[in-house]
């Protein structure tokens, strides 16, 4: 070995030496940063463990749907798409609908799938827990939501079918597509209802790529292919991951970079003789770097190793988290590797900067508190982040339209990011100088002792920035989707429908019992004109009451259109209050009551029908503004449809009720249902369900709570961020702060110096996140045709006030106790 390779090896040596006993020695900054470090470690690591294990490919995803299969095809006759197939070919048949269950409680009506679950085509499909797979007729298996929910287990017999029959619960498997799906899984020959669909999954041989189904009436297809992510979406994913990456990178390199800025400072009697004796600034350098290459090591395979220990420890957790089933569980040796590979870079590049501080020092004037480095460092960083700046704004601003391109949004948020970051020292460094001359005496020194350790000031203020410029993204992102048009309802809260086939299956009686269970006001039968019948007319839509016609009332109000025959009950179900005086007398007098206001001009309605007939009807509105698919939108009297020759049906009976019903008491209304059903013998149908209408849809109750359960986490990583930034900054100053209590300056100064410390690096950090995180948000609804631009400003003041709060009480709590001047001579 050459004597360059020998001075090489060993100065690194030394500097590993040197960069452990330190690391030692200064426990405390040595351990924050890594847990700087280890937590993405930790994080990455069962994140690119459940994502390889779960959805992270497209095979995986279609492996949930359809197996090993490459078609799923619908159709009522299987021969004809059978007698197709190439020769090789594997088919397995699923037959499928609703069934009846008879539990403790009554009976139920739950989804089932009829199919051999062990087929190999079926691979993928199911995942058994226990037992075995139902193979013969008389054996079913329950998936495990199913089986919690019925309070049913492994072996007991059950009565199943339409009509009942005894079968014995011979396995508990989950279906992979969702682990929340509560179904029956029952063998081949155990069908267990009437007019069941029917699938064919085909798994086509290695020479019969170039097969597809028969095109006819009554098939329809889905390729393996299509299930697939398209370009575009990959494309988005990929540029939403390098967004949070970058985001979490830059919080991580900014905190860490701190640490290390602080523990060279703590070093710098020991880099100075070690200058002193003849080292080199290269050699300096690397005792610097050396301590990055350490600890970030270190970090790293602690993080990986226990990560991968959570992820195979939390199996069970993980799947319900995701609601997909881990499959043929495995470890993915080069993503995880990346993981580790991206912990220790981003613990070089934040010990990057404070190595080529420290070699840039004289050793006669070494200071590393003041942070003054070579000429024009802050210049250049300030040209870079204007730059920076400038090439992202114009990116988001280029690709903020439907027909932009998602990755240059994502690009252009890094740079906007970076930019920013760029521009903090020179911010700090001159704007202290500017603004120190106006302040109080406490804020004045905190403003002076920033700008004169502007680097690491610089470095606090970016880890914030980087944590509310995520949080300031995710509250506008989730704000936006929150400000979405409604989904249109099906009918009013707390309705609930009989259809015309339950009627009829119940009878007057039955009807009366069935109403005694629910809270019922009234029980109204919907009789309606029929449509399709000559002679019958339909309302003619008057000028719509919403601008856009993309509006989901819109869509509601033109479905709205059924004219139903009734009186004052009718008026009570469909508007949900009492009828007024005005409403029955224009019932009375031949008029028309509207529940669908876009259908009345003035005081009346106009009705056409066949060869251009017209007719004008007087009309009144009972609700205005908001509208139910499944219910009429005009009421007229019997004796109205009379005169106007209409011909009437009864399509069901509406159980007006004066709260919505509880799921026990619809639980008792269905079983009453069933059990009535289930005595006319008829097996050639499906279980008769009654409708219950609610509230706003379930989308929309999980895009309220998804904000706010983003808002929270948000919050908590911002502060995190902003109190870890204000306790490096405020330990640092604690040696000027000894200083001052030395010279007779009171502890109520300390804390005031310490708030205004804290205050200012979050209060300067907080705005710059604010227009970081702003232009990819603004970015993102304007790309997303989906979404409507809305201001969240209790959120974004919450998000922007308290860490600013929360640090300065910090700071003045952590800034209470005086340490001895023994301890500040030694430090």
């Amino acid at each position: 070995m050459s004597s360059v390779k020998v001075g090489f090896v060993g100065s690194w040596r030394v500097a590993m030496r040197i960069a452990r006993r330190a690391a030692w020695r200064h426990k405390a900054s040595s351990a924050f940063v890594l847990l700087m470090l280890f937590l993405p470690a930790y994080a990455g690591t069962i994140l690119v463990a459940s994502w390889a294990n779960l959805s992270g490919t497209a095979t995986q995803q279609a492996q949930f749907s359809l197996g090993s299969a490459d078609f799923s095809v619908s159709t009522e006759n299987p021969e004809a798409v059978t007698s197709t197939l190439p020769s090789g070919a594997r088919v397995a048949v699923i037959a499928s609908g609703e069934t009846v269950l008879k539990t403790g409680q009554g009976l139920a009506v739950y989804p089932y799938e009829s199919t051999d679950a062990g087929d190999p085509v079926n691979d993928g499909r199911y995942v058994l827990r226990a037992g075995r797979i139902p193979a013969a007729a008389g054996e079913v298996a329950f998936t495990s939501a199913m089986a919690d929910a019925s309070g049913i287990r492994l072996h007991d017999v059950v009565e199943v079918g339409i009509p009942l029959r005894r079968v014995t619960v011979v396995g508990l498997l989950d279906v992979s597509r969702s682990l929340r799906a509560k179904e029956i899984v029952a063998s081949v020959p155990t069908p267990l209802s009437g007019a069941a669909g029917r699938r064919l999954l085909i798994d086509l041989p290695a020479d019969g790529a170039g097969w597809s189904p028969p095109r006819s009436p009554g098939i329809s297809s889905i390729d393996r292919r299509d299930l697939a992510p398209t370009t575009g979406e990959m494309a988005v994913q990929a540029a939403a991951l390098s967004i949070i990456a970058s985001f979490a990178g830059a919080q991580i390199i900014a905190l860490t970079g701190a640490a290390f800025m602080a523990t060279a400072r703590r070093q710098q009697r020991q880099l100075r003789m070690v200058s002193a004796v003849g080292a080199t600034a290269r050699q300096v350098q690397r005792m610097v770097l050396a301590s990055g290459i350490l600890l970030s090591t270190l970090a790293a395979a602690s993080g990986v190793l226990l990560g991968l220990a959570t992820f195979l420890a939390a199996g069970p957790a993980i799947e319900m988290a995701a609601d997909h089933p881990l499959i043929d569980v495995s470890v993915p040796p080069w993503p995880i590797a990346a993981v580790a590979a991206v912990v220790i870079s981003i613990g070089l590049a934040a010990a990057y900067l404070p190595a080529r501080s420290v070699g840039r020092q004289r050793a006669p004037r070494s200071h590393l508190g003041n942070s003054r480095t070579r000429w024009g460092s802050e210049t250049l960083l300030l040209v870079c982040g204007l730059a920076a700046l400038t090439v992202g704004t114009a990116a988001v601003l280029y690709s903020a339209n439907p027909d932009g391109r998602f990755e240059l949004i994502s690009g252009g948020a890094i740079a906007l990011l970076v930019g920013l970051i760029g521009i903090t020292p020179a911010l700090m460094k001159h704007g202290g100088s500017l603004l120190a001359r106006h302040l109080t005496l406490s804020s004045r020194l905190a403003v002076r002792h920033a700008a004169r350790h502007y680097l690491r000031s610089a470095s606090a203020v970016a880890a914030v920035t980087a944590a509310v410029a995520g949080s300031v993204a995710l509250t506008l992102v989730a704000g936006a989707e929150e400000e979405g048009a409604p989904a249109p309802l099906a009918g009013r809260p707390g309705l609930v429908f009989v259809p015309p086939a339950a009627a009829q299956v119940l009878q007057a009686d039955g009807i009366g019992r069935l109403a005694a269970m629910l809270p019922t006001r009234h029980v109204v039968e919907l009789n309606e004109v029929e449509r399709s019948r000559a002679g019958s007319m339909v309302a003619v839509e008057a000028s719509p009451a919403f601008p856009s016609a993309a509006d989901a009332n819109l869509v509601a109000a033109a479905m709205q259109r059924r004219i139903a025959v009734g009186g004052a009950e009718m008026i009570s179900a469909v508007a949900g209050r009492d009828p007024r005086p005005r409403e029955l007398e224009t019932l009375r007098n031949g008029g028309v009551i509207a529940f669908n206001d876009t259908l009345v001009t003035g005081e009346h309605l106009e009705l056409a029908g066949d060869a251009g007939k017209r007719v004008v009807l007087p009309a009144i509105v009972a609700r205005r503004g908001s509208y139910y698919t499944d219910l009429p939108g005009l009421l007229m009297a019997a004796e109205t449809a009379q005169r106007l020759g209409f011909t009437t049906s009864r399509q069901g009976i509406l159980v007006d009720t004066t709260r919505p019903p509880t799921e026990a008491e619809l639980f008792q209304a269905q079983s009453l249902l069933l059990q009535h059903q289930l005595r006319k013998a008829d097996t050639s149908g499906t279980p008769i369900v009654l409708t219950t209408y609610t509230g706003a849809p379930a989308s929309l109750a999980r895009t309220s709570a998804m904000f706010y359960v983003l808002v929270a986490v948000s919050a908590v990583v911002t502060m995190t961020a902003s109190l870890v930034a204000v306790g490096l900054s405020s330990a640092e100053m604690r040696g000027d702060l000894w200083t001052m209590r030395a010279v007779g300056a009171t502890s109520r100064v300390s804390r005031r110096i310490g708030a205004a410390q804290a205050a200012l690096i979050v209060g300067v950090g907080a705005p710059l996140g604010l227009l970081a995180g702003i232009g990819p948000a603004a970015g993102y609804v304007a790309y997303n045709v989906t979404l409507s631009w809305r201001t969240p400003w209790l959120m974004l003041a919450l998000v922007l006030l308290v860490p600013v709060v929360s640090a300065s009480i910090v700071a003045t709590m952590v800034n209470r106790t005086v340490q001895p001047l023994a301890r500040q001579a030694h430090s």
